[in-house]
């Protein structure tokens, strides 16, 4: 009578195990965290924020991330990206605003070019809208977010 217990236990605990595995992380788990956009204040002159040289390939929305395609020169340092917005949108249907994006290489001079994707949660934008996004490197690109009735 007292092997029984010994052996339904391992049993237990492969079922625990196998169950867990099977489950795998949660969503929330192996979401990565993708920052905002940095609002700023509307008398705020974004153009005398520095930037480093950069170009902006392409530019997409998918759901409420902004994906946007950037590459630079670099390959020592960590880059750090920001996109500003003043809050500004015209009155018009769909709303229409402005966005830059700002590039600090830490100080790298390096000379490889790097090719990166960045993301950046629209969530504080309203819906739908037209979004003009600019760097001081002369690179615009225009996208829609959300859909309007328009469409």
């Amino acid at each position: 009578m007292t092997t029984k217990p010994l052996l339904t236990l391992p049993v237990l605990i492969l079922f625990a195990a196998c169950a867990v595995q099977a489950n795998g992380p949660s969503a929330a788990e192996e979401a990565p965290d993708i920052p905002g956009i940095t609002k700023v204040d509307p008398d705020t002159k974004i153009d005398d924020i520095p930037s480093d040289p950069f170009s902006m390939k392409k530019v997409t929305v998918e759901g409420g991330v902004m994906r946007i395609y950037v590459s630079y020169a670099g390959g020592t340092e960590d880059h750090d990206f920001t996109l500003y917005w003043n809050g500004i949108v015209a009155r018009s249907y769909p709303g229409k605003t402005a966005v830059v994006l700002k590039h600090d290489a830490n100080g790298d001079n390096a000379e490889a070019l790097i090719t990166e994707t960045l993301q950046f949660d629209l969530a504080e934008m309203s819906k739908p809208m037209i979004i003009r996004v600019t760097n001081d490197h002369g690179d615009s690109h225009s996208v829609r977010y959300g859909e309007s009735k328009l469409d």
